[in-house]
Order: C-alpha cells, then sequence, then structure tokens
C-alpha cells in the first residue's frame, strides 16, 4: 500500500538489465525503460544518459525496488501454465513470445464481442485464481492486440 500512487516507484534488474518497469509517477518525472543499464546499472549509453546512481541521487523521491528475478519468471511460467490449461479446444493455440507476452489464437470463429467477452474472462479468471493481473488485447492480429492490451493499461 506505501507503492501506491502517488509514490513514484521504478523497478530495475541489477545484473545489467536497468530498469524494466515504472510507475506514471516516476514516467512524468522523466526517467525511461532502460536507463541504468549495464553490469550493476553503470553504463550510460547514449539513449540513455542517465546510471542508476544517477537516477538515485537525482530522484530521492522515487522508490527504488530491485526486480526479483526469480519471482517473476514463476508468475509468468504460472500464467503460461494457466492459459495452456485454459485453452483446450480443438485449434486453441498459445504462444509465449517473451516474458510477459503470450497470443491466444482460438480454433474457432467468433465475433469481435465473443473473444472480448472470453478475454474479460480470462482476465478475471487469472486475478482471482493467480492473483495476478493482466491485460489483454483481442484482434484480429498480434500487432492490433498488442496495442489495444497497451491501451488497457493498468488493468
Amino acid at each position: 500500500p506505501s507503492l501506491r500512487p502517488p509514490t513514484p516507484v521504478v523497478v530495475h534488474q541489477t545484473n545489467s538489465g536497468g530498469i524494466v518497469a515504472l510507475s506514471d509517477e516516476a514516467k512524468a518525472l522523466g526517467i525511461k525503460k532502460g536507463e541504468g543499464i549495464g553490469a550493476i546499472g553503470n553504463v550510460a549509453l547514449e539513449r540513455f544518459a542517465r546510471t542508476m546512481p544517477q537516477l538515485r541521487k537525482e530522484f530521492p523521491q522515487v522508490v527504488f525496488i530491485e526486480m526479483e528475478t526469480g519471482l517473476y519468471r514463476a508468475h509468468r511460467q504460472a500464467i503460461v501454465d494457466y492459459l495452456k490449461a485454459y485453452f483446450t479446444a480443438p485449434g486453441d493455440k498459445v504462444q509465449n513470445v517473451s516474458y510477459d507476452d503470450n497470443y491466444v489464437q482460438l480454433g474457432r470463429h467468433c465475433t469481435v464481442s465473443e473473444a472480448a467477452a472470453v478475454a474479460e474472462t480470462l482476465r478475471t479468471a487469472v486475478i482471482q485464481d493467480l492473483g495476478l493481473p493482466i491485460t489483454v488485447g483481442v484482434a484480429t492480429n498480434k500487432l492490433a492486440a498488442k496495442l489495444i492490451g497497451a491501451s488497457g493499461k493498468p488493468s
């Protein structure tokens, strides 16, 4: 609860990933994903000119949290497993494309409203069963689904 808005929060990956997630409040300060990249956050690339030590000094009001990679991977796998168990109809396909992007192709034709209902049911079920919020985009292709899903954040 102490990390809820209006507290600016940044999640960083110490082993070289830099900033991997940030709150809207941190974005409003001008902090960007990818800053602080490099071994222990000490490399400043041209695109991301600030290191983690610089960011901490410049933004003392920001809460910096180190990413728990093992926990993140466990949650990611739980969602992938859930999707595979949830979509078992003939022709259904679940594709994991990155740590937090998955695509589901339904094996049957459905209207947009039917697909949206499936998406909402899935979103609600994942929150109820796994305790993890997800964002779902429904579209006829992956790019559109990704854009639609992004427009629905935070879920």
